[in-house]
C-alpha cells in the first residue's frame, strides 16, 4: 500500500502523535457510521495515488469520485454539488495555480478543499491557507491517516500536517514594502518590457531600473526577475 511516510507529528493537532491519531480514526469511523456515506472527490494527476487512496477511503464507507485533469475536476464541481470534501493535487493547474485554487475555493463554497503539499513552498502553503484551503497533506503522512484528516476538517479544524509555514507578507516586508516606483517597474517587467523600455517610460536610466529590480527581488525573496513576476502574480498584485 502506498505510504506518505512517518506518522509522528502528523497534523495541526498540537503535539499528538500516532496514538492520538488512532483515537481520531476511531472517532471518525463512529461518526461516519452515524452520518452515512461521505462523498469525496479525489483530483490527482497520478492514477496510482487515486487508486490507493480510493481503496483506503472505501474502507471507511466513503464514496469516491475521481478526476485526473483540471477540466474533469471543474466539471464535477458546481452548484448543487453533493460533494463533502475535495482532495486536490495542485499540479493539476499547470499555470496560475494559486489564482485557480482561490477560484476553486469560492466555487466550492462550504465544501472543504484539501491539498497534497507535494513540493509546494511553505510561503505558498501559507497563502493557500489564507485563501481558504482547509487542509494540507504532507508527503510524510501515511495514506491510512487521510480519513482522519477528513474527519478533523469536517469538524471545522484546519489541518497543516505539522508543516512549518512561513507567514505571508506582512506590513513590514515583501510586496507591501515595495515603493510606488518599484511596483511600477515590476508591473512593466511582468508584461515583458525590457530595462530600456521601462527606463524610457519612467524617464530614468537603465542602471536605475536594474537597481530597482534588485531591490524588488530582495524584498519579495525572488531569485531573479522572472521569479519576482511569478511571486507577484501569486500574490494577486499583477
Amino acid at each position: 500500500m502506498m505510504n506518505f511516510g512517518s506518522m509522528a507529528a502528523a497534523a495541526g493537532v498540537g503535539h499528538a502523535a500516532g496514538a492520538c491519531f488512532d483515537q481520531v480514526a476511531g472517532m471518525a469511523q463512529d461518526a461516519q457510521r452515524q452520518r452515512g456515506e461521505t462523498m469525496v472527490l479525489i483530483a490527482h494527476r497520478e492514477q496510482m495515488v487515486i487508486d490507493a487512496l480510493s481503496a483506503e477511503l472505501a474502507l471507511q464507507a466513503m464514496e469516491v469520485r475521481t478526476a485526473t485533469s483540471a477540466s474533469e475536476l471543474l466539471s464535477q464541481v458546481g452548484r448543487g454539488s453533493d460533494l463533502d470534501t475535495v482532495i486536490l493535487d495542485s499540479r493539476l493547474f499547470a499555470t496560475s495555480g494559486l489564482d485557480q485554487i482561490r477560484k476553486l475555493v469560492v466555487r466550492l463554497g462550504k465544501t472543504p478543499l484539501i491539498l497534497f503539499a507535494g513540493t509546494l513552498e511553505p510561503r505558498i502553503i501559507a497563502l493557500l491557507l489564507k485563501a481558504g484551503v482547509r487542509g494540507i497533506i504532507p508527503e510524510t503522512l501515511p495514506l491510512k491517516a487521510i480519513p482522519s484528516v477528513l474527519y478533523l476538517v469536517g469538524l471545522g479544524q484546519v489541518f497543516t500536517g505539522g508543516l512549518s509555514l512561513e507567514p505571508a507578507f506582512d506590513d513590514h516586508s515583501g510586496a507591501n514594502a515595495l515603493t510606488e516606483e518599484e511596483y511600477g517597474v515590476l508591473r512593466r517587467a511582468a508584461v515583458g518590457d525590457t530595462n530600456k523600455e521601462i527606463a524610457a517610460q519612467f524617464d530614468v536610466t537603465e542602471v536605475r531600473v536594474k537597481m530597482l529590480m534588485r531591490a524588488i527581488c530582495r524584498k519579495i525573496s525572488a531569485r531573479n526577475r522572472a521569479h519576482a513576476c511569478i511571486i507577484a502574480r501569486e500574490q494577486g498584485l499583477l
